[in-house]
This record gives C-alpha cells, sequence and structure tokens, in this order.
C-alpha cells in the first residue's frame, strides 16, 4: 500500500489531476441533471420516482426491500444496467482525480517533508467502498424477491464509507488549497 500511495504520489501533476477532476465532476453533474440513458433522472422515471439505493445516506433491510419492490421489474433491470455500465469508470474518474488533486495541492500547499502525501488515498479508499456498494446492490437485484439481510447491511456500510470518505477527501481539498495562502504569508514574514 504504501508503494502504491508513494508512486501515486509521485505521479500527481496538474494537467493529470485536473484532467480527471474536471472529467469526473462533470460526468457527476451530466448524471444528476440531465434526462437521458443511464442517468438519475431517467432512472427515476423508469423506477417510479423512487430514489437509488446508492444516493441514500442511510437505510435498512426494510427500506431496501420497499425500495426494490417499488421499482418494479423495468426499473431493477435498469438500475443493474446502471451499476454496470456507469459505475465501472465512474468511481475510477472520481477516486483517482480526486486523488491526484490532493496529491498535487498538498505538494503545493505543506512543506516538503511533512508527510501530507498519504492524505490522497482517501478518495481511493471511497473508490474501492464504491465498488463493493455496487456489487453488493447488484446482489440484491439479482436475488430479487429472495433477500439476505446480510447483503443489504453491507451495502448501507459500504455507501456510508463511500460517502464519508468523499466529502472528507472534498473537505480536505479545500482545507488544503486554504492552507497555501497561508504557506506564503507565513513565509514572506520569514523574510
Amino acid at each position: 500500500m504504501a508503494k502504491m500511495s508513494n508512486r501515486l504520489y509521485e505521479w500527481a501533476s496538474w494537467n493529470k489531476a485536473l484532467l480527471l477532476f474536471i472529467l469526473a465532476l462533470v460526468c457527476l453533474i451530466w448524471l444528476d441533471t440531465v434526462n437521458a440513458p443511464f442517468t438519475v433522472l431517467r432512472f427515476s422515471e423508469v423506477a417510479g420516482g423512487f430514489p437509488m439505493i446508492d444516493l441514500l445516506w442511510n437505510y435498512d433491510v426494510e427500506h431496501v426491500g420497499q425500495l426494490l419492490t417499488g421499482y418494479g421489474e423495468a426499473g431493477r433491470n435498469y438500475y443493474y444496467y446502471m451499476l454496470s455500465v456507469v459505475d465501472i469508470p465512474l468511481p475510477l474518474m472520481y477516486g483517482f482525480g480526486l486523488s491526484l488533486m490532493i496529491a498535487q495541492v498538498s505538494k503545493w500547499a505543506l512543506p516538503a517533508g511533512r508527510g501530507g502525501y498519504r492524505l490522497h488515498m482517501l478518495p481511493l479508499i471511497a473508490m474501492l467502498a464504491d465498488y463493493l456498494e455496487n456489487i453488493s446492490i447488484l446482489t440484491l437485484l439479482l436475488q430479487y424477491p429472495h433477500q439476505q439481510a446480510w447483503v443489504a447491511v453491507a451495502a448501507n456500510l459500504f455507501t456510508l464509507v463511500k460517502t464519508t470518505l468523499t466529502s472528507a477527501s472534498f473537505l480536505l481539498l479545500i482545507v488544503l488549497l486554504v492552507l497555501r495562502p497561508l504557506k506564503k504569508r507565513s513565509t514572506a514574514r520569514e523574510l
């Protein structure tokens, strides 16, 4: 893990970080605001207005059962294809994009040798949780109507980890961006 972290930190550059980060943001905005195939709005239409499980903050076994039933067969099939098509490249884009941004901004904002280079691993852990969440939800969709409670509980746990670590990563990025002007100001005072 340390070797991967070091390699990713060294590989980070403004061009790579900005490209992946902006691409991920554009995709996320598009998925949430445009009514087109494989978007949240289209899913909502197909699934009778019910929300996607992985976009909820917290859910339990009973709620998952109600949602899966409410989706109907067309909604469940559409959700399956969305997870299979959209949720394979998207976590890679946001995970690596945010990771590279944090790595590059930490190089820029933190004093050399401070050990901040490991901070960029948070989005990659969120990405892993997203994939585990997707596998859990795919399992729920494929097993419907026969559900195993532990799969819904696991999906919820992965959703909470994904959401918490992604939010923490964005917050960390903002903090690092604020630290840079503070670093410049303290360096100017020392001169």
